[in-house]
């Protein structure tokens, strides 16, 4: 009688295991929604992702693939400012949760970009900038960050300016 009463409760775990969906397949169905041009599927199977699996270790590319989304303004129904600071919660989140992923660092560089050149926030741009620079003083953009902090606030003429003066003085 109790086998009875136990097969049943093992079949419908059995089926509850097997239509829950892994990691990979949340996030292979995030990439094909992006490549598909699906962008709120493809936050949709995001938020998903990071509810169901909070520590795997594909949240941050998720995480970081919706962000360039929402930099890039392709989420619907956002206004550019709007997208621009989901892009930068994303970013942030990143670099806060996941300081190992690869693109941690560039997530950084990005925040600091946006504040600098996309919203004209030159305080805030200043402070990630810095941050990335206590933080990635090695990396590659490095150079590209210091750059930035050197010319925050010119304009483009500006740093021609400042430029072709340099060269000048060097010749």
């Amino acid at each position: 009688m109790k086998v009875k009463l136990y097969l049943p409760v093992l079949a419908l775990l059995f089926l509850i295991n097997c239509t829950q969906k892994s990691d990979k397949e949340y996030f292979d169905k995030i990439m094909l929604s992006i490549k598909e041009k699906k962008y709120t599927e493809a936050l949709s199977e995001m938020e998903k992702l990071l509810e169901k699996y909070p520590e795997s270790k594909l949240s941050p590319q998720a995480i970081y693939e919706i962000a360039k989304l929402y930099h890039s303004n392709l989420i619907p129904n956002l206004g550019k400012e709007e997208s621009l600071r989901k892009a930068i919660d994303c970013y942030k989140k990143i670099f806060s949760n996941y300081k190992n992923f690869p693109e941690a660092e560039r997530a950084l560089f990005v925040t600091g970009f946006i504040f600098a050149n996309e919203l004209n926030k030159l305080d805030s741009a200043k402070y990630y900038y810095e941050l990335f620079l206590k933080n990635f003083n090695n990396s590659e953009l490095t150079n590209s960050v210091k750059l930035e902090l050197e010319n925050l606030g010119k304009s483009p003429e500006e740093i021609l300016t400042k430029k072709m003066n340099s060269n000048a003085k060097k010749n």
